[in-house]
């Protein structure tokens, strides 16, 4: 140590010494390596290709895919009202308000056995 504080530039070569310096795993070297390689195997073997991803079927196929799972005031249908009923309608008192109660409810029986578990297990903590 010279006693002057270290500088930024210090740090960074310290960090890269040590980072040079780290123990390496050929475990997870080979497993990469052999992972790579069954995945070009299995591209090969599979006979997949390129050509085959974007046949007008398939892009038809992910066009209405893709149609289908828009809501409809996404699609432009409805307006701002239509919007609102969706967001209301939907996802909240549907799936929302139900996912909430059911929340709530875990969330209570896990605080329950908790205070359970704490006032059978606290006499035998003290003492």
């Amino acid at each position: 140590m010279t006693g002057r504080p270290a500088t930024p530039g210090d740090r960074l070569a310290e960090v890269r010494r040590l980072h040079a310096e780290r123990p390496r795993s050929r475990l997870l070297r080979l497993a990469l390596a052999g992972f790579a390689l069954l995945l070009v195997a299995s591209w090969f073997v599979g006979g997949f290709g390129f050509g085959e991803l974007l046949t007008p079927r398939r892009l038809e196929n992910l066009d209405r895919f893709l149609e289908e799972i828009r809501p409809p005031q996404a699609r432009g249908e409805g307006g701002l009202l239509a919007w609102l009923g969706w967001g209301f309608d939907l996802l909240l008192s549907r799936r929302g308000l139900p996912s909430m109660l059911s929340t709530l409810a875990i969330s209570i029986l896990a605080i329950l056995l908790a205070f359970s578990a704490a006032l059978l297990l606290a006499p035998s903590g003290s003492r």
